[in-house]
C-alpha cells in the first residue's frame, strides 16, 4: 500500500511540474510565397501615388512591386534629410531658413 502511494505521489509531483514548465516550441522560420529570407508586408498608397506607380510600371512591362523594390534600392542609401532637399529643389519649393 505504500509503494502504491509513494507511485501516486510521483505521478502528481510529475504532472505539477510539466504543467508549471511547459516546453518551448521550437520557433518555426517564416517562409512566405515568395521565398525564404523575404519580408512581406501591406502598403497603403494614395490613389494618385498607386496610379502614378501603375503607369510606369505598366510603360516599363514591370510589376509594381518590382518597381517599388526598384526605387527604394536606387535611394536606402542616402540619408533622409537629403532625399528632402533632392524632392525639394526637383519641386522648386526650396524651403529657406529663417532669419533671426
Amino acid at each position: 500500500m505504500e509503494a502504491e502511494i509513494r507511485a501516486e505521489m510521483a505521478a502528481e509531483t510529475a504532472a505539477t511540474v510539466e504543467k508549471a514548465a511547459p516546453k518551448k516550441e521550437k520557433k518555426v522560420k517564416k517562409i512566405t510565397s515568395s521565398g525564404t529570407g523575404r519580408h512581406q508586408f501591406s502598403l497603403r498608397l494614395q490613389p494618385e501615388m498607386f496610379q502614378r506607380l501603375s503607369q510606369s510600371a505598366e510603360a516599363e512591362s514591370r510589376s509594381i512591386t518590382n518597381l517599388i523594390i526598384t526605387y527604394l534600392d536606387l535611394v536606402q542609401h542616402i540619408p533622409t534629410w537629403e532625399l528632402r532637399q533632392i524632392i525639394e529643389e526637383a519641386n522648386g519649393t526650396r524651403s529657406r531658413r529663417k532669419r533671426r
